[in-house]
């Protein structure tokens, strides 16, 4: 990817006026984005673009994405990997102590194990929680992967606990499947992040395969598909939740995105007088608080953040180990790229058109 970037992009970019990332982006289409891979690619690039157009104007990105229509988006904890039973029911503990209402895990550690987890840990974050269970490895494991009959168990037994989704419980290309087993009606389904194109995107919101359709803005396709794929995810009365591989920056740029979409998104804890089916629409966006790779994972304290501040995020050490760490990102926003201090729980941001960002309950544009 960086190759790409300084080989193609770049060379494309200099030089030219950042009047309409928009503008840019169809010129690009023209000529090297004709090749699919790379026009993802810049799709990526062309977020710290409209970052760039928006200071410039002194206006948040989500101005120059068509104005916002919602003041915040709600984030979840996303963290479990490959722990305990017991281990997972403490760092979901420790994920709602730091002000999340909702957390993600991910099983694998075979069928009856995979639903103790999801009991014991809805027995420590109590019923007013949001469970996500990330079920990608069931159809990850070889010999050892669960068959279809299996997965359909687990979710029925699973939905007794009032999880908020089950996540890639197969494997995520078989639109069909997830098709057949939504309407089982046991529990709401999730997927989307390894959706390849807008054409397998398409196919999965308009067979209405899923409840919850997921995107990474960073790696799938940028605003760009993110704005054309709200409108049908609208239109097919879906529900979305952006997915993030990165970093607090990711999340804050999704966050920008994500005030602009009339999409019908989750609410807050789990109601265990509401079933599967019928849960209740909010409107507001999910961001995943979380980065994959180097373990960190935003917390869910509120704390406001100048716009283009450095943001201060709570960090997650593996073994269901939740502590406060520093970790510094841009956030985005308009303004000038300043190092700012995060301000306790409670303070005041600036007012006017910068990004304040919530972290575990929501991530607030003001």
């Amino acid at each position: 990817m960086h190759r790409v970037i300084g080989e193609t992009i770049a060379p494309f970019l200099e030089g030219r006026v950042l009047a309409d990332p928009d503008a840019l982006r169809v010129l690009f289409l023209q000529g090297p984005g004709a090749d699919a891979s790379l026009a993802k690619i810049y799709c990526a690039v062309e977020i710290a673009l409209y970052d760039l157009a928006g200071k410039a104007r002194g206006v948040p990105v989500s101005e120059m994405l068509g104005g916002r229509v919602r003041d915040s988006i709600r984030l979840y904890g996303s963290a479990g990997m490959y722990m305990s039973p017991e281990a997972y029911a403490a760092e979901a503990s420790a994920i709602a102590e730091l002000g999340f209402r909702a957390y993600k895990m991910r099983p694998a550690a075979g069928p009856e194990q995979d639903l103790e987890t999801v009991r014991l840990m809805r027995q420590a974050v109590g019923p007013y929680f949001d469970l996500m269970v990330d079920a990608h490895t069931w159809w990850r494991m070889g010999d050892r992967s669960y068959s279809p009959a299996t997965v359909e168990q687990l979710a029925q037994e699973m939905a007794a606990h009032h999880i908020a989704w089950l996540e890639e419980p197969l494997p995520p290309d078989d639109h069909g499947a997830y098709l057949a087993l939504k309407e089982k009606d046991l529990v709401p389904l999730a997927s989307g992040e390894h959706e390849p194109n807008e054409e397998r995107y398409l196919d999965l919101i308009l067979t209405r395969a899923v409840d919850y359709v997921q995107m990474d803005v960073c790696c799938q396709g940028g605003y760009s598909l993110g704005r054309r794929l709200f409108a049908e995810i609208a239109r097919q009365g879906l529900r979305f939740a952006f997915h993030s591989w990165g970093t607090a920056l990711e999340v804050a740029a999704a966050a920008q995105l994500g005030v602009c979409g009339h999409v019908s998104v989750p609410a807050g804890g789990g109601d265990p007088d509401r079933t599967a089916g019928d849960r209740a629409r909010q409107p507001d966006c999910a961001a995943q608080a979380g980065a994959r790779g180097d373990g960190g994972r935003t917390g869910d304290r509120a704390v406001p953040v100048d716009s283009g501040a450095v943001v201060a995020v709570p960090y997650r050490f593996a073994g269901g180990d939740a502590r406060g760490d520093e970790r510094s990102q841009r956030a985005v926003g308009c303004g000038c790229e300043v190092t700012g201090r995060v301000r306790p729980p409670g303070a005041c941001g600036r007012q006017g058109d910068d990004i304040t960002v919530i972290y575990d309950d929501a991530v607030r544009i003001r």
